[in-house]
């Protein structure tokens, strides 16, 4: 998806046709033929056995016309997910990444492919798995100087720096003041003494969601009680 200054709105560009549009484009770019991603032991797997030519990314020549569906939804990545070699439409995810996902094939099952783009930067696109995706709650707001506790773990990617590893239980205190709509925030562990903190980037899904605790200790609000 592009900006467009002039409307203030998103366009979409269709790499087949080479042509604009401002709706979802009914058929997405073709990739090599890879089969539905599946979740194994906590990681997002994708097989290439068999593959053939191109297909489009839901893994049989009818996949992304069987089911298919546009759509503008707020999701979050639950965990890392890295394309395989040759999936050059595919886009990789970090657990906790906000992203918008404009098309998927995906039944009930959860089965198949989504796409859209990172909610913070609607230029970087592609195809995702959406059995990786959650359903994503609303952003809290986070003051410099707010200490968070962490819910779930979070390894940093290898590939790329400044990213922290996390576990449950971990204490966070921020450095960079954060608004609702921000996916990551930048802090600082706050480690037993003795030992040295670290600095780096977390999701923000991860941390405890302090205003419902605040919310919880001081009795809810006057509606709550009666």
């Amino acid at each position: 998806a592009l900006w467009s200054e002039d409307y203030q709105s998103y366009y979409f560009w269709h790499v087949p046709t080479n042509s604009s549009t401002w709706e979802v484009p009914e058929s997405p770019p073709e990739i090599v033929e890879i089969t539905n991603p599946q979740v194994v032991n906590g990681d997002a797997a994708t097989a290439t056995s068999g593959v053939k030519g191109q297909a489009n990314p839901g893994g049989s020549s009818t996949g992304a016309d069987r089911g298919k569906k546009s759509m503008r939804e707020m999701k979050v990545c639950s965990q890392h997910w890295r394309p395989p070699p040759g999936a050059e439409s595919c886009m990789r995810v970090f657990k906790g990444e906000r992203l918008i996902v404009t098309w998927t094939d995906a039944d009930d099952s959860a089965a198949g492919w989504a796409y859209g783009h990172v909610a913070e930067d609607p230029s970087q696109t592609g195809y995702f798995p959406h059995a990786v995706l959650l359903e994503c709650r609303r952003g809290r707001r986070r003051p410099v100087g707010q200490v968070c506790p962490v819910l779930e773990a979070f390894d940093a990617p290898e590939e790329v720096g400044g990213y922290l590893t996390v576990q449950p239980g971990d204490l966070l205190r921020v450095l960079h003041p954060a608004e609702a709509h921000n996916a990551w925030i930048y802090a600082e562990t706050q480690p037993p003494p003795g030992k040295k903190s670290e600095i780096g980037w977390v999701p923000e899904a991860i941390l405890q969601d302090l205003e419902e605790d605040d919310h919880e200790r001081k009795g809810g609000t006057s509606r709550d009680k009666a």
